[in-house]
């Protein structure tokens, strides 16, 4: 069960970060966030496609939105089983720490749609864009 937690823990906050933090409006702030990080993971599953199809039919939407986003984030688990069965206790703990310092790294979002950001593939920016 404790595994089961480690994982989903791994798995479950980046894939809100990356695709989701964008719609929760947070009461101290006029602007919504983006994570630059997470963003770009995410926002790669767009990017990618978009060399091979024309972005505005029904399969990148699929691909970009759906398939791509639960791929990061099964990978993500699969990560979090091996670190969990990892003896190395100070790489567990390195890899911990740099997915929460990945969580720090947020701008509010119309600093992410304009340059240099706005260059970054991320999440939000491709789907705006594209729908």
């Amino acid at each position: 069960m404790k595994q089961f937690l480690f994982r989903l823990l791994f798995a479950l906050p980046p894939y809100f970060f990356g695709t989701l933090i964008q719609t929760v409006p947070f009461p101290s702030q006029t602007d919504r966030l983006e994570n630059l990080f997470w963003g770009s993971v995410y926002g790669l599953g767009w990017f990618e496609i978009g060399f091979f199809v024309n972005l505005r039919s029904s399969g990148p939407a699929i691909f970009g939105f759906c398939i791509w986003p639960i791929a990061v984030s099964i990978f993500l688990y699969w990560i979090a089983g091996k670190l969990w069965d990892s003896d190395n206790v100070k790489l567990v703990r390195i890899c911990v720490i740099l997915l929460l310092l990945s969580f720090c790294i947020d701008v509010p979002l119309t600093w992410a749609s304009k340059p240099p950001l706005a260059y970054l593939p991320l999440w939000y920016n491709a789907f705006f864009n594209i729908y």
